[in-house]
Order: structure tokens, then C-alpha cells, then sequence
């Protein structure tokens, strides 16, 4: 239900309610990465270590989760040290069901309609964070796409997607 709901308010033919807006809170909150998905290891987590302590190679299929992990928590340090992969994963759970953080439903094409999650990093802003952080949602996958600290701030939402706020972020 949550998805139809979404692609209705973004079609513009259901207006969200605060139980709609706290549905698709909970929703997401609950979404997580798909635990079935991977994706080959890329220039960002290349070289980086595996929880066994063997380098990422050209060529190694890395699960979702712990690509995103890899890319913005050792990477690009967006969390703090030593932020473990399940608080990476509890940061964004956390961040979708703050009552006061933004809700962004915008279309991506290819990939359709995603509904960010927009807040303040508070606690997990790391020593190359930023002020804000999302997690994004893909509606036809039923699972996140993304969980990262936004370098440019709100104006990242400044973009060619058609989007609509549901809620803007405080």
C-alpha cells in the first residue's frame, strides 16, 4: 500500500495526510537495502578492506549495504570513526522516522519515483560530513538507494527531477 500511495501523491491525485506522511516514514524506516543486490566494486571502494581484512579488487561483487557503507562511512568519512556497519544502517533507519525531517518525492529516469529523507546529521556528522543527510528510497525496488551526507546542503535538491515536498526539513 505504501508504494501506490506514494506514486498517487506524486501523480498529484492523493493528498498526503499526516497518516499518509507517517506511513511512508515508517515505511522507509523499515525499507533497508536490498539484501539480495550487489554491484561490482568501483573506483571509490577499490583497494578498501573487506571485513576479513583482504583488499576490495577489480571485479568483487559487494553487497548493497556494505557498498554504501564502504563508500561514505570509510571512504569519504561522512560518519564518525569507527561507526560500524549496522549504525551506519541504524543513522538512516533513525533519520526516516524523525517527525521533523523532509520528505522529497522526485522521479529519476530512469529508476521512477524516489521519496529522500532529508535531516540533520547531528551525531553521525563525521570529521568529511555535512550538515544534512538522506536516505532515498526507490519506489519499484521497495528498498533504499541511497544513504549519504549531502555536500551542498538543501541546494542539492536544486536539480532537474521533477519533485514535490511533502515536508520541509527543520
Amino acid at each position: 500500500m505504501p508504494n501506490q500511495m506514494i506514486r498517487d501523491i506524486a501523480a498529484g491525485t492523493r493528498a498526503p495526510t499526516g497518516t499518509d506522511i507517517a506511513a511512508i516514514r515508517a515505511h522507509i524506516a523499515n525499507a533497508g537495502f536490498d539484501p539480495a543486490s550487489s554491484y561490482l566494486a568501483d573506483r571509490r571502494v577499490l583497494g578498501l578492506p573487506w571485513s576479513d581484512g583482504a583488499a576490495i579488487e577489480h571485479g568483487d561483487r559487494i553487497p548493497t549495504a556494505e557498498l554504501h557503507y564502504l563508500r561514505h562511512v570509510v571512504a569519504q568519512r561522512e560518519w564518525p570513526p569507527r561507526t560500524s556497519p549496522a549504525e551506519y544502517v541504524d543513522s538512516l533507519r533513525e533519520l526516516a522516522d524523525i517527525p521533523r525531517t523532509g520528505i522529497l518525492i522526485s522521479e529519476i529516469p530512469p529508476f521512477g519515483w524516489h521519496v529522500a529523507i532529508v535531516g540533520r546529521s547531528g551525531r553521525w556528522q563525521g570529521p568529511r560530513g555535512f550538515e544534512w543527510m538522506l536516505v532515498e528510497y526507490r519506489v519499484n525496488s521497495g528498498h533504499w538507494a541511497t544513504g549519504f551526507q549531502v555536500r551542498d546542503g538543501l541546494l542539492f535538491f536544486i536539480s532537474r527531477r521533477i519533485k514535490r515536498w511533502l515536508r520541509l526539513p527543520t
